[in-house]
């Protein structure tokens, strides 16, 4: 009895270890995928959803695990560089701010909210 009671308590610590490795190792340590505008901000004017798509305000990021990506801006097409937490392209810096499944920049008092 205590032989099989060392062997389940064992299995359940193997059990609970591999649980805790699988969601640490899931978990992003980058914004990797797709992202589309779900809001801009600009002295004081919020503008969301329906209404930048209505004005033809669609932009998605494509953020790839390579440390590429590409910014669709209404059918225009950009490549860039991705690294600790700045896109780059043609030489010039954009911060952005990462946090679950959300991306945002920030520059000259402008501010754009995109979601995954």
């Amino acid at each position: 009895m205590k032989r099989t009671m060392k062997i389940m308590l064992s299995a359940l610590l193997i059990v609970s270890l591999l649980a805790c490795l699988v969601a640490c190792g899931g978990s992003s340590k980058g914004p990797s995928g797709k992202y589309t505008l779900v809001s801009m901000e600009s002295d004081g004017m919020t503008i969301e959803g329906d209404t930048l798509k209505s004005l033809g305000m669609e932009v998605t990021i494509e953020f790839n695990a390579d440390g590429t990506g590409t910014i669709d801006f209404m059918g225009d097409s950009e490549d860039f560089t991705w690294k600790d937490g700045k896109m780059i392209s043609d030489g010039e810096e954009l911060p952005f701010d990462f946090s679950g499944d959300t991306v945002t920049i920030e520059q000259d008092g402008a501010k754009m909210v995109f979601k995954k």
